[in-house]
């Protein structure tokens, strides 16, 4: 698998969920997480969820208040959330796969460890690519992007529609995990107005299937295995053109 010196990655988000737990002892634990993401702070949340009442055929609202712990870099282009009962590394400027395995080793295994955590609900990893271009051509991306998953803008130009959005979606079955591959032009900023900016989203939200009993070997070969998927679909998914801007 080719590697490349730039990127278009505006995030990469690590993601483990779990059953609760009790973060009162958090506090002994941020020193290990302090060395990579700095001092903490807390957040309060609130989850929720609906329940029917089978003898009322009522419906009830259940909420639960938690505090969460958030991390940040110095530079604040990582940070780390823990709630109790998720953890997630967010990268705004990510360097490489091995900065992530550094991560996981040295702050989310200790983690799982302190907290005697035995499986994972889900385990997530997810990379967003923007490619932005100052160009005025907004719907022609053929010089970028496979033109097999462009579709769509051809038959939009063919038609003059005039877009305000324009997005495509693959959910890639493996053995244990999905990739949900989300592309497009997305037009954030702008929407419902007309696309008025040329960028387009490469969006691979890699994620396991099924509960997975963890230890720290197998945590990190699933990092590896679902970086490993996303660099195949992503390689697929770009032209000579684009791999030339991140060479």
């Amino acid at each position: 698998m080719p590697t490349y010196k730039k990127n278009f990655l505006d995030r990469v988000i690590f993601r483990i969920d779990f059953e609760k737990i009790n973060l009162g002892s958090v506090k002994e634990y941020t020193s290990e997480i302090s060395r990579f993401f700095g001092a903490p702070q807390s957040k309060q949340g609130e989850s929720g969820m609906i329940q029917l009442d089978l003898n009322t055929k009522k419906i009830e609202h259940a909420s639960d208040s938690f505090t969460s712990w958030v991390f940040k870099t110095k530079s604040e282009d990582a940070l780390l959330e823990v709630g109790n009962s998720y953890l997630f590394i967010e990268y705004t400027k990510y360097k490489s796969s091995k900065e992530l395995l550094e991560h996981v080793k040295e702050v989310v295994v200790p983690f799982i460890n302190r907290f005697d955590i035995t499986y994972l609900r889900r385990i997530g990893l997810r990379y967003i690519n923007k490619i932005e271009f100052k160009d005025k051509d907004y719907l022609d991306w053929n010089k970028y992007i496979n033109k097999e998953i462009l579709g769509y803008l051809s038959f939009a130009k063919d038609n003059k529609y005039a877009l305000a959005r324009a997005m495509g979606q693959l959910a890639i079955r493996e053995d244990d995990f999905n990739i949900l591959f989300n592309f497009g032009i997305l037009n954030q900023q702008k929407y419902p107005n007309i696309i008025s900016d040329k960028a387009f989203l490469l969006d691979y939200d890699c994620h396991s299937i099924f509960p997975t009993d963890i230890s720290e070997q197998e945590l990190l070969d699933i990092v590896n295995k679902y970086s490993d998927a996303t660099k195949s679909v992503f390689e697929s998914s770009i032209t000579s053109g684009y791999r030339s801007l991140i060479k």
